[in-house]
């Protein structure tokens, strides 16, 4: 069974490996990435983020 998870805390990586992880695999791999504090001289001071949750669902399980 495939699933997915739209969150809006910040997530929690060691609950997925957790998830995934079985007797069949021989590797988990997660990629975690870091803002740089400046980009092109300019500091960079928030991002922020939004989606809309049921375009959203609907695309993924369209694409799964």
């Amino acid at each position: 069974m495939k699933q997915f998870e739209i969150v809006t805390q910040p997530i929690k990586t060691e609950q997925y490996r957790e998830f995934v992880l079985n007797e069949k695999q021989g590797a988990v791999v997660v990629f975690t990435g870091h803002v740089r504090e400046w980009t092109k001289g300019i500091r960079t001071e928030y991002l922020e983020y939004e989606a809309y949750i049921p375009m959203a669902e609907k695309k993924i399980k369209a694409n799964w």
